[in-house]
């Protein structure tokens, strides 16, 4: 399967770029996709996804950029999260996004990298609680 990517390799707590601005200025506002979270040595910590698709087959919902920096349930803000993440899994995090459009929806791409690492591993992502 092949997917237009970008890869955002940046501290997300340290710099002087609030983790925000750096998604910002990389991820165009309504792009919709798959991202994974890999820690310096390139381990997966999470897989997951922006773009739920309505039944009249458009999009809806936030992008990447909003999915990347917005509150993440219990009212932790993504930058807590992140911060959380560099604080377990080391400094250095890795952001990789693939863009998806209505041929590959981002729910069947998220569910084929989970589904793959779970035959591969027999575990999910460290940080993926449930599939």
């Amino acid at each position: 399967m092949s997917l237009n990517h970008r890869i955002l390799t940046r501290s997300p707590s340290s710099g002087s770029q609030p983790l925000a601005t750096v998604v910002r200025n990389n991820v165009l506002k309504q792009d919709r996709g798959v991202y994974v979270i890999r820690s310096a040595n390139l381990d997966v910590l999470y897989i997951g996804m922006t773009g739920t698709i309505t039944q009249s087959g458009d999009f809806k919902g936030q992008g990447l950029d909003g999915r990347l920096t917005n509150t993440r349930g219990k009212g932790e803000s993504a930058k807590q999260w992140f911060e959380w993440m560099a604080g377990k899994y080391g400094e250095k995090l890795r952001i990789e996004f693939a863009y998806c459009d209505l041929r590959r929806s981002p729910k069947f791409v998220e569910s084929y990298l989970l589904q793959a690492y779970l035959n591969d591993f027999e575990t999910l992502p460290s940080e993926n609680q449930a599939f």
